[in-house]
């Protein structure tokens, strides 16, 4: 069973989300943001070509590799002038795009320390139409590769499509999206994937350093797990930037992350809570009227509960989403 609310957007309010190092997978969005869009995009390109074991083990370093970059990136003193920011029918009405996601999961167990890592990769192919609403966007996941440690394993491809409708603000409605089975599916769904390819957008024009804000809580029920996920989003306008010839506009990115998890059966089950901050970028495409990139981290902590016993938890997780 799954159930998807409406994003809703909401008025700005400002203020700033506290980073907090959890753990070595994801570096500090301030650092990572210093480096200009552009040098982010090149330093997630090789990543997308690896395994997601390979992701893993070289994911820091890429973050702190000096780069020569064929692209070149300058942010500009204030956004294009005119540019609207709102999804409608793109031309052509198709896309694709790359889709990676690495994830690192600690439990502070009574026999010891508990980890799991890894990630998955794969390609979006994309379609788009007309809708009474705005749009209807439909998605098929290929080139699957997934991958987390022991005792998890490999895993195989998610079933299913994304379908959801989207108006010039984001998503409306998510119909449907690929499910990853297995024990996978405790660390790892997809079922956000709509909020992270269709972002809220104010859909007029707005100028630097202009905030939005967006509330997206989705909830799925699977014989693996459960998740209910809630985030409270505000966008920040950064500016132009130049990406391989191309103008994109720089949007910043950050969240109040709370998560939900159960597993197991009666006389079983654990639950896991736990909330932190959320950041990121996007770089928007105006000509395309689609987001071009967009990447994003997660550290968050909480608690493990079992058997009336309860444990410290973290997971931190990086999402890299890119246009072909």
């Amino acid at each position: 069973m799954n159930r998807h609310s409406h994003s809703r957007p909401r008025a700005a309010t400002g203020g700033s989300v506290q980073k907090r190092s959890l753990a070595a997978l994801n570096t500090t969005a301030g650092s990572r943001q210093r480096r200009g869009p552009a040098a982010l995009i090149a330093a997630a390109d090789s990543p997308h070509r690896q395994t997601p074991a390979a992701l893993i083990g070289t994911a820091c370093s890429l973050q702190r590799r000096a780069l020569t970059l064929i692209a070149t990136a300058a942010m500009a003193g204030c956004a294009s002038s005119g540019a609207t920011f709102g999804y409608g029918l793109p031309s052509p009405p198709d896309a694709v795009y790359q889709v990676s996601e690495t994830v690192e999961v600690e439990m502070d167990a009574p026999g010891g320390l508990w980890r799991v890592q890894g990630g998955y990769s794969m390609t979006l192919d994309m379609s788009f139409e007309t809708d009474t609403v705005g749009i209807r966007v439909g998605g098929i996941a290929e080139s699957f590769q997934g991958s987390l440690s022991d005792p998890i394993g490999d895993f195989d491809s998610p079933r299913g499509t994304v379908e959801f409708k989207a108006n010039r603000g984001g998503v409306v409605h998510v119909e449907s999206f690929p499910r990853i089975s297995g024990m996978a599916a405790r660390e790892l769904s997809l079922a956000g994937l709509a909020y992270d390819i269709f972002p809220r957008m104010p859909g007029d024009s707005v100028g630097q350093g202009d905030t939005w804000q967006d509330e997206v809580i989705w909830h799925t029920d699977q014989m693996e797990a459960e998740f209910h996920n809630v985030a409270d989003y505000t966008y920040t306008l950064m500016g132009d930037t130049v990406v391989a010839g191309r103008e994109l506009v720089h949007i910043a990115v950050a969240a109040d992350l709370s998560i939900w998890t159960a597993w197991g059966g009666a006389g079983n089950l654990s639950m896991r809570r736990v909330k932190g901050p959320l950041t990121g970028f996007i770089l928007w495409d105006p000509e395309r009227g689609l987001v071009a990139y967009h990447e994003y981290g997660t550290e968050v902590e909480g608690t493990v509960t079992k058997d009336e016993q309860s444990f410290d938890a973290r997971m931190a997780r990086r999402v890299r989403i890119r246009l072909n």
